[in-house]
């Protein structure tokens, strides 16, 4: 995994340092990830965006309702236009949880 943290010159520095990714051992993206953000977004605003939004789905889909609201709250803070909304939803009991009721859908 290729992992540059090189100094502020470099938009793939600028964008993990605003993501917080910034130590090689516990890297979140590689750098090939990050550049296609680059690439996409065409600037280090719109990757950081774009990447955030990643992040968020991956826990929205381990329904971490608590680190999708912190990366909300970061988001927010990279745009002004409204997000759209993720709701995270726990699902119903299966029947061999306790409380599971075969009357409820």
């Amino acid at each position: 995994m290729a992992f540059t943290y090189d100094g502020p010159t470099t938009d793939l520095w600028k964008v993990r340092f605003l993501i917080g990714d910034t130590t090689e051992s516990i890297g979140i993206f590689t750098d090939a990830e990050v550049q296609y953000a680059l690439t996409t977004a065409g600037d280090v605003e719109g990757a950081v965006v774009i990447l955030l939004k990643m992040l968020k789905s991956m826990h929205a889909h381990r329904g971490d309702a608590a680190r999708v609201a912190g990366i909300d709250e970061a988001i927010d803070a990279h745009v002004t236009a409204s997000m759209p909304e993720v709701q995270v939803t726990f699902p119903g009991h299966l029947p061999m949880d306790a409380g599971f009721d075969p009357s409820d859908p």
